[in-house]
């Protein structure tokens, strides 16, 4: 209820939708998720934001020029909490960190 209520995944979508369109040139972006929900959201972008290609799927050659991506994912998987940490705090068991590099040259 209190995703929805705060509109968390809208705010999350938001705030990705403006780094995209920023036009920020060097910038790392480091977010923490603690729901599957916002980490497929993150997980997504971050994909969609890699990708040199955006011709469909069934095109049988690129004609989109193979230079859309505008920067690379850093953590290939998640970085969770250590034993030591879930250990001391319970509620880090659920936190992912990612981590995307925008590099516009």
């Amino acid at each position: 209820i209190r995703i929805e209520v705060n509109d968390e995944l809208g705010e999350l979508t938001r705030l990705l939708d403006a780094i995209e369109s920023s036009g920020i040139r060097r910038l790392r972006v480091a977010i923490i998720t603690f729901h599957s929900l916002e980490d497929r959201i993150v997980k997504n972008r971050f994909s969609k934001w890699a990708k040199n290609c955006i011709c469909p799927d069934d095109a049988m050659r690129c004609t989109c020029g193979n230079n859309h991506a505008i920067g690379k994912v850093i953590t290939k998987k998640p970085l969770s909490a250590a034993e030591d940490e879930l250990r001391a705090n319970s509620r880090s068991r659920s936190a992912k960190l990612r981590i995307f590099e925008i590099r516009r040259d």
